[in-house]
C-alpha cells in the first residue's frame, strides 16, 4: 500500500521531484488515460466529472489516496491539456493538438 498525503502534499511532492517511483508510474497512468478518453471522444474535450468516471482502473483511487483532483493533476501537463475551459463548477478539459492550439 502506498503512502497517503494531505490535501496539496501529494502536488507539492510531486513539484519537487519527490515522488516514488510507483507514485510516478501513477500519475502517467492518469494522464495517459485522460489523454486516450480525449483523443477518442469526438470533439477532444470533456469535463472533468465525466473523464472521472471513464478512468482506467485504479487511477481513481490513486486520485483518492494521493488527495488530488483530477483537474489538479491534469494542469500540470499544460504541453497537452488545456484546462481553462467550462466553468468553475464544470471545468472543460480539452487535448492541445500538435501546434499548440486547443481542439
Amino acid at each position: 500500500k502506498g503512502r497517503t498525503f494531505r490535501r496539496g502534499e501529494f502536488l507539492q511532492t510531486m513539484r519537487h521531484g519527490l515522488l516514488q517511483r510507483s507514485e510516478a508510474r501513477q500519475v502517467l497512468a492518469v494522464v495517459a488515460s485522460v489523454a486516450d478518453l480525449l483523443s477518442e471522444s469526438e470533439d477532444q474535450q470533456q469535463s472533468t466529472f465525466a473523464l472521472g468516471n471513464w478512468l482506467a482502473p485504479g487511477c481513481r483511487s490513486f486520485l483518492k489516496m494521493s488527495g488530488v483532483r483530477l483537474l489538479e493533476i491534469l494542469r500540470e501537463f499544460p504541453e497537452h491539456f488545456n484546462c481553462c475551459c467550462g466553468t468553475a463548477s464544470k471545468p472543460i478539459v480539452a487535448l492541445v493538438r500538435q501546434d499548440g492550439i486547443c481542439e
